[in-house]
C-alpha cells in the first residue's frame, strides 16, 4: 500500500505512518531501522486491521495555548472509546498529567495542572485510552521546570570477561539550544579503564566528552568500559549552558544560564560473574539539577 511516514518533531522516538488510500482488510507493517552511529540494523513487524465502519479519530484540545508550570490546563477530548479510561501525559518524556474516564459518547473534560518539572518550550499533550485510541495536542510552556537537559546512566555486563560497560544518554527536553555540554564519567572505585567511544578524552580519573551544541532530542549513548572484580556503579556529571540571544530585550529574551545535572547508574556486575548476576540489571536514574541561571 502507498504510505507516507514522518518522525514527529515533538517526539523523535515516534514515527507516524499515513496510509494514502486505506481499504478494509488485514495488514502487516514491516520496518527496517539503521543506527546512524553504529550501522546496526533492527527489523520489526506489526499487524493491524481496518474496516469501513471505523469510528471518528480521537481528538484532544488544550486551553489556554500557553502556560507556565503550575498553571491549570483545560483539556477536552472526543472520539475515544465509550466509558474508557484515558491517560493524559505531557512533554517528550511523557510526564503524567491526569487520568479521566470518558462518557457514553467517548468524550471527556478535565482540568489538570502543568507539572513543575515540564521544561520550557512547545510541549506535546498526549491522550491514550485503554481501548486503543491515541492523539496529541500541544501547549507552549513559557517558564518551565529544571533542568532542560537530563542524563540517563545505565550499566551492563561485558563485553569481555570481568568487564562492565556504562551507557550515558542525554535528552534535551526543552526548546533551548544548549551549548558547551560537558559529560564527565568518573572512574568507579577499584576499576581499571578499558575503552570508551571515539571522541572521549581521559582527564585524571575520568572520561570526558565535549558536545559543542545540542538541540531538542536525544544524543548518545556514550559508552565507557571498565574491568572490575564485583558490583560497581557509575557517576556521570553533565554541565551545559545557554547564551542570551543578541539584540533581544525584555520578556522576549530567553534566560542565559550555566547549569548542571548528575546521573547515577544502578549497580552492574562484570561479565562472567554468577554471584552478582541478579543485581546486574540497571536501575532508574536520579537527576539533581544545580541551577545558576541569570535573567
Amino acid at each position: 500500500m502507498s504510505a507516507d511516514s514522518v518522525v514527529e518533531s515533538a517526539n523523535p522516538r515516534r514515527l507516524s505512518v499515513v496510509v494514502n488510500e486505506p481499504t478494509a482488510g488485514q495488514y502487516r507493517l514491516h520496518w527496517h531501522a539503521v543506527a546512524a552511529r553504529t550501522g546496526a540494523a533492527l527489523d520489526g513487524e506489526q499487524t493491524f486491521a481496518m474496516q469501513d465502519e471505523s469510528s471518528v479519530a480521537p481528538r484532544v484540545e488544550v486551553s489556554p495555548p500557553a502556560a507556565e508550570v503550575g498553571d491549570a490546563l483545560h483539556v477536552t477530548g472526543t472520539g475515544f472509546g465509550k466509558r474508557c479510561a484515558v491517560q493524559l501525559s505531557i512533554g517528550d518524556d511523557e510526564q503524567a498529567l491526569s487520568t479521566v474516564r470518558t462518557d457514553t459518547s467517548g468524550s471527556f473534560v478535565v482540568d489538570a495542572r502543568v507539572p513543575q518539572t515540564v521544561p520550557f518550550g512547545q510541549q506535546p499533550v498526549s491522550a491514550t485510552d485503554v481501548c486503543g485510541g491515541t492523539t496529541t495536542a500541544a501547549v507552549q510552556v513559557r517558564w518551565g521546570g529544571w533542568p532542560p537537559l537530563i542524563g540517563f546512566d545505565v550499566g551492563h555486563s561485558g563485553p569481555g570477561p570481568g568487564e562492565v560497560t556504562f551507557w550515558v544518554t542525554l535528552r534535551n527536553r526543552s526548546d533551548y539550544v544548549l551549548e558547551r555540554i560537558h559529560v564527565v564519567v568518573t572512574d568507579p572505585p577499584d576499576a581499571s579503564f578499558v575503552a570508551a567511544d571515539s571522541g572521549a578524552r581521559r582527564d585524571n580519573q575520568s572520561i570526558v566528552w565535549d558536545i559543542p551544541t545540542m538541540d531538542r532530542g536525544v544524543v548518545g549513548p556514550f559508552r565507557a568500559t571498565y574491568r572490575v572484580t564485583g558490583l560497581t556503579t557509575s557517576h556521570a556529571w553533565i554541565e551545559f549552558r545557554h547564551r542570551r540571544p543578541h539584540g533581544c530585550t525584555g520578556d522576549d529574551c530567553l534566560p542565559a544560564f550555566v547549569s548542571e545535572s548528575v546521573s547515577e547508574a544502578g549497580s552492574a556486575s562484570p561479565a562472567g560473574s554468577t554471584a552478582f548476576a541478579a543485581a546486574s540489571e540497571p536501575t532508574a536514574t536520579s537527576t539533581r539539577p544545580v541551577d545558576r541561571r541569570s535573567r
